[in-house]
């Protein structure tokens, strides 16, 4: 399955069975990595950037963009932690 697709589907879609198995053997299974991140006000470290972005109800999309950028998403500052 990629994409919630079946492999047979992705070569229809795309009219390239090469390009289908390319894609299959690198870019299933693919997990996100988890980034730490710290809320400078609160100094409150989250495991990801979900967490702090469900707990602040915003977007992590928006706390991303806070972190380049050193604006406020929730309120706060975000950084990145190791």
């Amino acid at each position: 399955m990629i994409a919630g697709r079946k492999h047979q589907d992705l070569v229809i879609l795309l009219e390239d069975e090469e390009l289908a198995a390319f894609i299959a053997n690198n870019y299933t299974n693919r997990k996100p990595k988890k980034r730490r991140v710290r809320c400078v006000e609160g100094g409150l470290i989250y495991e990801s950037v979900a967490a702090a972005a469900r707990r602040h109800y915003v977007s992590r999309r928006r706390i991303h963009e806070a972190m380049k950028t050193g604006e406020r998403a929730g309120g706060s500052h975000w950084q990145g932690c190791s």
